[in-house]
């Protein structure tokens, strides 16, 4: 979040989008990330009906 804040500042400082744009673009790869791993959580409670993370460690292929 730092690194996005100083992109916005130094892209609005200088005048440019582009460091806005840059940031923009870090926030929506980090926001697809989480939606992969709560998605990866709705999985493994539908097959176990628990969530357990001793379990999740130990799952092979």
């Amino acid at each position: 979040n730092a690194t996005n804040i100083a992109f916005a500042a130094i892209s609005h400082y200088m005048g440019d989008l582009s460091g806005q744009m840059f940031a923009f673009f870090i926030i929506a790869i980090a926001a697809s990330e989480v939606a992969i791993g709560l998605g990866l959580l709705i999985v493994w409670y539908k097959r176990t009906g628990k969530i357990d993370l001793d379990q999740m460690t130990s799952m092979r292929g």
